[in-house]
């Protein structure tokens, strides 16, 4: 005796249209409207506690899928303002590092009775012995007495813009003070007890 094979089909339910009847079958339930268009300010409804409610007839729908609208934040410009200001004092603050450098070389440092932190590229050049620096990072005091400078100030001295205080007095520097470093910020200068030459620069009666 032969049994034929004997296959089952197991379709699923969801898959199968149901009839009323007249051999017809019902479609399946439309995505409400407002579902198949972008999300629209009247969707959106804040209550008492500031909080965003969605039209329910897109929420109670499983089919529907809403994104919220993009927020836009007033913080994401003062964070870029404060890039761009950040990157142009790192610009500056090179400068005036470079010309720090450049006066350490022109006065003999590697000679000077104290160096703490000079030239250190670990160190910032505000933690240098005799710099003072304001908040942003700009030279605003220099003062290096009696620390044996041998040598000549240098014009990269006039990259200092916004240098207050410049006292070099003491030392054994020689030559003329540059005349067209042109510190306008500069109300203390003090180049006494030095082996100096030549006259005073105009921007000297300034002070």
């Amino acid at each position: 005796i032969a049994f034929g094979s004997i296959m089952t089909f197991v379709v699923p339910l969801s898959l199968i249209h149901q009839t009323d009847g007249s051999g017809e079958g019902n479609a399946p339930p439309a995505l409400p409207p407002s579902a198949s268009k972008p999300l629209r300010q009247k969707d959106i409804r804040s209550n008492n506690d500031n909080a965003a409610s969605v039209s329910s007839d897109i929420i109670n729908h499983p089919l529907a899928a809403v994104m919220p609208p993009p927020i836009f934040s007033p913080s994401a410009v003062t964070v870029s303002n404060r890039l761009m200001r950040s990157d142009a004092n790192a610009t500056f603050n090179e400068i005036e590092r470079n010309a720090l450098i450049d006066f350490y070389d022109s006065t003999k440092g590697a000679e000077w009775m104290n160096t703490t932190n000079w030239l250190d590229e670990d160190a910032s050049y505000c933690n240098w012995w005799g710099v003072t620096c304001d908040k942003t990072g700009h030279v605003t005091e220099l003062v290096l007495a009696d620390n044996s400078l041998w040598g000549t100030l240098s014009e990269s001295i006039g990259n200092l813009t916004f240098i207050e205080v410049l006292d070099l007095s003491d030392n054994y520097m020689k030559g003329s003070i540059p005349t067209d470093i042109g510190l306008s910020k500069l109300r203390q200068f003090n180049m006494s007890s030095n082996s100096l030459s030549g006259s005073l620069p105009e921007w000297f009666n300034d002070l």
